[in-house]
């Protein structure tokens, strides 16, 4: 049973709810975005629909998911990605990737993520499509994908080995 509000009865974590045409509603099923211990893994990837800029139900519980880690975690950066497939013409298809990735940092700033965590690129990722290539090749090409930046410690670990060696290779 869940209470009013949205919120499992056990797990006391917001639930998101799939709404259907005919307004049955369901749970939305979560994907891979979580190792066992319940932490966010990345990279996640978003679907689309052919030619569409709104996500797939199960890619908000993942957008979700990743925009709560954000809110937790002030520091951490990551990147989003769009890729296409080009069908009549490059510039439609980068246009399209490029409304993805606009809508994909929308969504995460709505869901709770801040703007300045985000770095969402400009250039799209575009991908012929092969005459005998499976619904299951092109399904795999129209997403964004998000990946998370180094952690700022090991990144800032990285920054300071290379000066300590770029400095110890001067002094010899």
């Amino acid at each position: 049973m869940t209470k009013q509000n949205g919120r499992g009865a056990r797990s006391g974590r917001p639930r998101l709810m799939v709404v259907a045409g005919d307004g049955s509603t369901r749970p939305a099923r979560t994907s891979g975005t979580r190792d066992r211990r319940g932490r966010v893994t990345f990279p996640i990837v978003v679907e689309f629909a052919r030619g569409s800029t709104t996500p797939r139900a199960e890619s908000l519980v993942a957008m979700h998911a990743a925009a709560q880690w954000l809110a937790r975690h002030a520091d951490e950066h990551v990147t989003v990605t769009g890729h296409a497939n080009v069908r009549s013409s490059e510039r439609s298809a980068a246009a399209l990737a490029r409304t993805r990735v606009a809508v994909v940092t929308d969504l995460l700033v709505l869901l709770g993520a801040e703007r300045g965590q985000l770095v969402p690129l400009k250039s799209a990722r575009l991908h012929p499509v092969p005459a005998g290539s499976t619904l299951g090749a092109r399904r795999q090409r129209r997403v964004v994908v998000i990946y998370r930046h180094d952690p700022p410690k090991l990144a800032l670990g990285r920054v300071s080995r290379r000066l300590l060696t770029a400095l110890s290779g001067n002094a010899r």
